[in-house]
């Protein structure tokens, strides 16, 4: 038997892996303010609209600044 446990924090999402049409992965920021890549996406989640996983013109002039992820 396998007892996995997982506990839910809030967290706002900072950006994402992939291309913003099928995004692979989110990366959030934690409340400690850290960085952390979500659970690979579902296809459900991933094909979600477009422009919610597109930048803002104001976030893409911050995106040399963010840290990157494979």
């Amino acid at each position: 038997m396998k007892i996995r446990h997982a506990d839910t924090i809030e967290a706002t999402v900072a950006g994402f892996t992939g291309t913003a049409r099928q995004p692979r992965a989110l990366a959030v920021r934690l409340p400690d303010g850290g960085l952390a890549l979500s659970q690979r996406l579902t296809t459900a989640l991933a094909s979600g609209s477009p422009r919610i996983w597109s930048p803002s013109p104001s976030a893409r002039t911050r995106r040399a600044a963010t840290p990157t992820y494979p």
